[in-house]
């Protein structure tokens, strides 16, 4: 039963990296919009003042 599972998992990874559909290639999919949190507002922060 764990075989046949196992084989299933495996059989679906494949056939998404070989046709590129779902997460198993994170590459081929086009980034994602920032959250309004992760945007850049063109600040330049220098880490070096901080001791």
């Amino acid at each position: 039963m764990i075989k046949i599972l196992t084989l299933a998992i495996a059989g679906i990874l494949l056939y998404r990296m070989i046709f590129g559909s779902g997460p198993a290639l994170p590459a081929n999919q086009p980034p994602r919009p920032l959250s309004p949190d992760q945007q850049d507002d063109d600040e330049l922060v220098d880490y070096e003042e901080v001791e």
